[in-house]
């Protein structure tokens, strides 16, 4: 008898879980199955394969980055080579006076679209041909526009030298350039040594009084003054001029 108890017991107990599963099957077949979370194997698998794509993006990236540094490189080289070229083509028309003219040609025709060529043609010229003045004036022009004083002086002390004959013409643009350095002295000095070589223009005798006050020079002044009154009587700046060389000290 004690053994039927607990197989009753055990029978019992199946009918009730047998009970609780039916009355759960309608709730069962609810169930969205989508909804339910994707086994840990498939996120694994997806988050490995992520992690190889951005691997291969940042490989790609860096190749990229090189072989472009590499084509800006060749690009670089190429332009280089092109104008060493152009360079040496040019070096061997210098060698024929009828071709530098060309070539003299071509860089002042330059000067406005493109200075910065036209400054290379012509110190390719000079390089070839160091005494070559229209070379130098064309690049004491380029500077002179570029404002670059520095250069400019440079090159016409140069061409004092190499060319007196053109003297006035460089000692002026000169001094205009060390006044307004405020270096009057030089200033009067450049344009005194114009006007005692002849050139009494107005503009250079204006010009000297004007450095002569400036640098309180006043017996160079009133020398230059008097040329001018002499020249020009009726010039409005004589009376201007003269109060201002009176109160030089």
């Amino acid at each position: 008898m004690f053994k039927i108890i607990p197989l009753a017991l055990l029978l019992i107990a199946a009918c009730l879980t047998a009970v609780v599963i039916l009355r759960k099957i309608p709730q069962l077949s609810l169930i969205d199955i989508e909804s339910l979370p994707k086994p840990k194997g498939e996120e694994v698998k997806k988050r490995i394969l992520l992690e190889r794509l951005k691997r291969r993006l940042e490989q790609a990236r860096k190749y990229w980055k090189m072989f472009s540094s590499l084509f800006e490189g060749l690009a670089r080289s190429c332009q280089s080579a092109w104008e060493r070229l152009k360079s040496m083509e040019r070096q061997f028309k210098i060698k024929d006076a009828g071709k530098t003219k060309i070539l003299i040609d071509e860089a002042e025709q330059k000067v406005d679209s493109s200075p910065e060529e036209s400054e290379k043609i012509y110190l390719e010229i000079v390089a070839a041909d160091p005494k070559n003045v229209e070379a130098y004036e064309g690049l004491a022009q380029i500077y002179q526009e570029k404002k670059e004083q520095a250069a400019e002086e440079e090159i016409l002390r140069f061409l004092l030298k190499l060319n007196p004959g053109n003297y006035v013409k460089y000692a002026f643009r000169l001094a205009e350039i060390k006044f307004a350095d405020k270096d009057f002295d030089e200033a009067t000095d450049l344009a005194s040594k114009i006007v005692r070589q002849g050139a009494a223009e107005l503009r250079y005798l204006d010009f000297l009084i004007e450095a002569a006050i400036m640098s309180k020079q006043r017996k160079i002044g009133w020398s230059a003054l008097r040329l001018l009154q002499k020249m020009n009587p009726e010039n409005a700046k004589i009376g201007e001029f003269e109060e201002r060389l009176r109160d030089v000290v």
